[in-house]
């Protein structure tokens, strides 16, 4: 029995050792010199694995209970677990973000080569895959650079999206994917900085703070989150607003706005500190600075026919009122966002619909198996895709071992 993988990424190294273990002969493809190119850059090098709050429902997918059955078969817990025994341990922050004790994702990708070499997985660099065609039981798998196909009874394809394609992850399989029968839905950067119109943003340039977004689409609500932006003189990035890129879609037709609350959950504080400044004799700029930034401030202050020493307590409860819109709900223009380069992931790919949920089989092509970022299944900033992408690997892994045999997990 011999398993192909494509793809050395999270998803790829995870499906190419449970295979192994499984006591199959896996030989893993990858277009890198090396695997765990793409691992190198999660969690801005800290490797971000998972979140406390991992569930089915913290996903968009085109099948509801496809996730639902993933999770069933191998859950968040069993992931931290694994990775534990893998010589992996994992702390989480106060915010439910999980990383290595090491803070390395180098690390990370060095202790999973080593597993690899020692399951003996047979890698093959540099070699990037161009066509697949069934044979028989299995599969012929074709590479650019090589004159002969590798034959296979089992495949996973775990090529990634198309969302930091220097890493070679850039589609270029769906279109084979797609020959092959199956249905690959429209992508889009994901996780992506957002690009926004006017000089708010760039007056607001290198503020960083917890705030309020409300993506709106022609006058409706989209979709809302609290979390940490940053401010450039493009736009916003950060998890707060990233995690609302997936919904932009064809900004140059839509009318898309992005509505930002400088003092998410803490709107009251504001006429109660200005209250309280007005009896101290402070002047409002002063009760602001208790409450935001200096940039932010001065940019709040600005255009409101609000002088800069004024007393909060000469405040007329039109002015308090303007100033409160102006943090709570200051509207901006979306332009678009920042494209697959800049992008976490991408939306979009194989649709789930098409796929066995338990095992990661393909319904359209018994033998082919897929993980990770190929698969339409998008989940916010914080662990979320990178635990998608170890969880899918492992139950893809372990399918592809296992075909026409599977039974419950150990």
């Amino acid at each position: 029995m011999r398993v192909g993988v494509i793809g050395a990424g999270p998803a790829g190294m995870m499906a190419a050792w449970q295979a192994a273990k499984h006591g199959t002969r896996v030989v893993l493809f990858d277009s890198n010199a090396r695997p765990g190119k793409k691992l190198l850059i999660t969690g801005s090098g800290r490797c971000n694995l998972s979140n406390t709050k991992c569930a089915p429902e913290r996903y968009t997918c085109d099948e509801s209970d496809f996730l639902s059955r993933a999770w069933a078969e191998f859950s968040q817990a069993d992931l931290v677990n694994l990775l534990g025994e893998l010589g992996i341990p994992l702390y989480a922050t106060d915010d439910g973000w999980y990383y290595p004790l090491s803070n390395s994702a180098a690390n990370v990708a060095e202790i999973l080569i080593e597993l690899l070499v020692a399951a003996g997985v047979e890698f093959v660099p540099e070699s990037r895959v161009v066509q697949i065609s069934p044979a028989g039981y299995g599969f012929k798998v074709y590479c650019g650079n090589k004159e002969k196909p590798v034959y296979v009874d089992s495949l996973v394809v775990a090529s990634g999206g198309k969302a930091y394609p220097q890493t070679g992850s850039d589609g270029s399989l769906f279109p084979i994917i797609r020959g092959l029968g199956h249905r690959i839905l429209p992508t889009r950067p994901a996780l992506a900085p957002v690009l926004l119109e006017g000089g708010t943003t760039s007056l607001l340039k290198g503020v960083r703070l917890d705030a309020g977004c409300m993506l709106v689409k022609n006058e409706k609500v989209v979709e809302s989150t609290v979390g940490n932006v940053i401010f450039t003189e493009w736009g916003m990035n950060g998890p707060g607003v990233m995690d609302l890129s997936h919904w932009i879609e064809k900004p140059e037709q839509e009318d898309y706005r992005l509505v930002v609350n400088f003092l998410p959950g803490k709107e009251s504080l504001l006429f109660d500190f200005l209250q309280q400044g007005a009896q101290n004799g402070l002047s409002t700029r002063a009760v602001l600075l208790g409450l935001l930034p200096e940039k932010v401030v001065s940019w709040a202050m600005d255009g409101l026919d609000i002088e800069p020493n004024q007393l909060a307590g000469d405040l007329s409860p039109e002015q308090a009122n303007t100033l409160a819109r102006k943090l709570t709900s200051t509207s901006l223009k979306v332009l678009g966002v920042k494209g697959y380069s800049h992008a976490q992931c991408s939306t979009g790919g194989v649709a789930v619909s098409e796929v066995n949920g338990s095992t990661m089989e393909s319904k359209i092509v018994p033998g082919i198996f897929f993980a990770g970022e190929v698969l339409n299944v998008n989940g916010p900033c914080g662990g979320y895709n990178l635990h998608w992408a170890l969880t899918s690997g492992r139950i893809a892994g372990r399918g592809a071992a296992l075909r026409g045999k599977m039974s419950s997990l150990d």
